[in-house]
């Protein structure tokens, strides 16, 4: 079974993590964190899942995200202009 998505759930209270050494496992995961649980090639994959409102779930999209890292590399080259008024920039806009 290569993957199986077990869903989103909670961290209980009191959940710990002993390896066969008797070590316990600690992380940044407190009670009542949301996470997300898949197994993958025999492996049990819990992580943090950040919950964010539905009205900013566009800007983390994965093409939004790809449109801000351009916007980035645009400034970093120095590939912005400047316009005086709106006239200018509608202009600038059919010049694209």
């Amino acid at each position: 079974m290569p993957y199986l998505d077990l869903g989103i759930g909670k961290f209980p209270a009191n959940a710990a993590v002993t390896t066969q050494a008797g070590k316990t496992v600690t992380s940044d995961i407190s009670e009542g964190d949301v996470l997300d649980m898949r197994l993958t090639d025999n492996k049990i994959i819990i992580e943090p899942y950040k919950l964010i409102p539905s009205s900013q779930a566009y800007f983390w999209s994965k093409e939004t995200q790809e449109d801000m890292l351009e916007a980035r590399e645009y400034v970093k080259a120095g590939r912005m202009r400047e316009f005086s008024n709106i006239d200018e920039f509608l202009k600038g806009l059919q010049d694209d």
